[in-house]
């Protein structure tokens, strides 16, 4: 049985990652917290999800407990189930008491999702209320595509996007055409390379965006 999230898991679990860490923190009942959870969100009704919920809790817990431990002992943990090191490590630092608690304004929350650059999560928050301008969700959502593009290079993951939010085709290769325009001002080096699925090879994120662009999609 596999433990790692699959891309729609992992943009749930985002969602739910800060009440699980504010649990932990905060002393809270972790079963009765974890029932809770499972009512409220799709992915949880697997049982695998499930099981993943519940040892990143316990994994978050050991954290909480064991002070003398080594942070990136437990954000390495965390990273084994596909979430980033930015929310794994976010999370540890939260249940020990590193950060202020989680705020209780939407818009605040919406500012922390931005800070720690989780931008689909943000983009979901925005959405909620109908007073924020949908300028502002634009926004939100294009810094989320190119998160997508340019840090993860995650295609199924930016292509998932841009069909959820209906995003029409000549908006994405401005997007992407913005970000090829960006890599103009460096130099290619080898820092640059990641592994392609889709090649199987390791290319810029410059190619990355011209095999998009080339692609039917």
């Amino acid at each position: 049985m596999s433990h790692r999230l699959s891309d729609e898991e992992l943009r749930e679990f985002e969602f739910i990652l800060p009440r699980l860490t504010k649990v932990i923190a905060t002393g809270s009942d972790i079963d009765k917290s974890l029932a809770n959870i499972s009512n409220e969100c799709n992915s949880t009704k697997e049982k695998r999800f499930n099981e993943i919920l519940r040892r990143y809790a316990q994994i978050l817990q050991e954290a909480h407990d064991n002070l003398d431990t080594r942070e990136d002992e437990y954000v390495a943990k965390l990273m084994e189930f596909g979430t980033h090191w930015a929310s794994a490590k976010l999370a540890v630092l939260h249940v020990r008491g590193r950060l202020p608690p989680a705020t209780t304004t939407l818009e605040d929350e919406i500012q922390f999702e931005i800070s720690r650059r989780n931008c689909v999560r943000a983009v979901v928050l925005a959405e909620k209320r109908a007073t924020i301008p949908q300028n502002e969700i634009w926004r939100l959502k294009e810094l989320a595509l190119r998160q997508y593009a340019s840090d993860y290079r995650n295609l199924p993951g930016f292509n998932k996007l841009v069909q959820d939010w209906e995003i029409p085709r000549t908006e994405v290769e401005r997007i992407l055409r913005d970000i090829w325009e960006e890599q103009n001002n460096y130099a290619t080096s080898e820092a640059s390379l990641q592994y392609d699925i889709k090649t199987m090879q390791n290319i810029t994120l410059k190619e990355w965006i011209e095999n998009v662009l080339n692609s039917k999609w």
